[in-house]
């Protein structure tokens, strides 16, 4: 059994890799997120984010439909001199006039090449995998700034949720296969990761490990005691932005790719169950990574034991780790 999961490597090393990144790089904010005590913000970023993918495949679509057919289909006609015999002329006027000839066409406007050429590379462009990930990373980052920090957040977290929830499935819902897309980032897909993809998030994930370790300290007061960290001296209204574009960013190029369900797992589960039994939240910080990035290959060795999809099954077994852990931390303290 172990042999085959090591076999399957050569064909699924893309999804396996990119589900390990995504884990390892979400669940680091993830600990900011469950510090705050605000996971449903991350739920609603997550939702933003996949309103934006999904906003990039109505303009796609949009760009298609709006090329004229006849820059690409009508041809250039160029009426060349052709020596005529006596008689001709008078001939043409009268199977012209009997319906027997008609009138020749030509096109007066060739075809305007240099237009065509700039709208295909810009409908190209539109309907690329990069525009999808840039289009949901924005609107992530711009709900995690929304969200973060306001009165009535939990009200204005609420309306950026069913914001997102009802936008992405309306922007899709006339697309040839949108529904299918919508229906693909919600239930979660690891299959399908690019090499591209394996390095976004390798990427991704050294850069949470390098800020976790650069400006750890500073970030858990901040978050932890906003007021004593500001009369300290600490900029906290730039590190909460920082902490928000973080976790905006990282939601927003996991969607794409694993979905809504395998991010938002990785996000808030390997945080409340390292909760459990850490005493201090800078000991989370190195048993999170560990949770987060044992928990998801376990899981995909699962997933291909048993033939499941290695997205649910990653989410199903940080579930159950935490169904676990809560009631022994309980017993432990007793």
């Amino acid at each position: 059994m172990l042999s085959d999961f090591v076999a399957s490597w050569e064909i699924f090393y893309t999804s396996y890799l990119a589900g390990l990144f995504i884990a390892l790089a979400l669940s680091l904010p993830g600990i900011i997120v469950i510090a705050r005590d605000q996971i449903f913000i991350g739920a609603a970023t997550a939702q933003a984010s996949m309103l934006g993918v999904t906003l990039a495949m109505f303009i796609g679509g949009a760009a298609v439909a709006s090329l004229p057919q006849t820059w690409a289909t009508q041809p250039i006609v160029e009426r060349k001199a052709e020596p005529r015999l006596e008689g001709d002329d008078a001939l043409d006027a009268f199977m012209r006039e009997e319906g027997i000839r008609e009138e020749p066409k030509v096109h007066t406007h060739p075809r305007p090449l240099e237009a065509y050429y700039w709208h295909e590379r810009l409908r190209l462009a539109l309907n690329t995998d990069g525009f999808r990930s840039l289009l949901g990373a924005s609107m992530a980052v711009l709900a995690a700034l929304l969200t973060a920090r306001r009165r009535g957040q939990e009200a204005l977290t609420g309306w950026v949720f069913l914001v997102g929830a009802s936008g992405s499935v309306l922007a899709a819902s006339h697309s040839a296969h949108g529904l299918e897309e919508v229906h693909r980032l919600v239930s979660s897909s690891l299959i399908g990761a690019t090499d591209l993809d394996v390095a976004t998030f390798a990427a991704l994930a050294a850069g949470s490990v390098m800020a976790t370790l650069a400006l750890g300290r500073r970030l858990l007061f901040a978050t932890i005691d906003p007021w004593t960290a500001q009369a300290a001296g600490l900029r906290v209204g730039l590190l909460a932005a920082l902490i928000n574009v973080w976790l905006g960013l990282g939601l927003g190029l996991a969607i794409k790719t694993s979905g809504m369900l395998f991010s938002f797992g990785a996000l808030v589960l390997p945080a409340l169950i390292a909760r459990t039994f850490c005493r201090e939240v800078r000991q989370m910080a190195l048993w999170v990574p560990l949770i987060a990035a044992g928990g998801a290959l376990v899981a995909f060795f699962l997933a291909h034991a048993l033939n499941y999809p290695p997205g649910q099954v990653a989410v199903a077994l940080w579930c159950l780790l935490l169904a676990l852990a809560a009631p022994a931390s309980r017993l432990k303290a007793r």
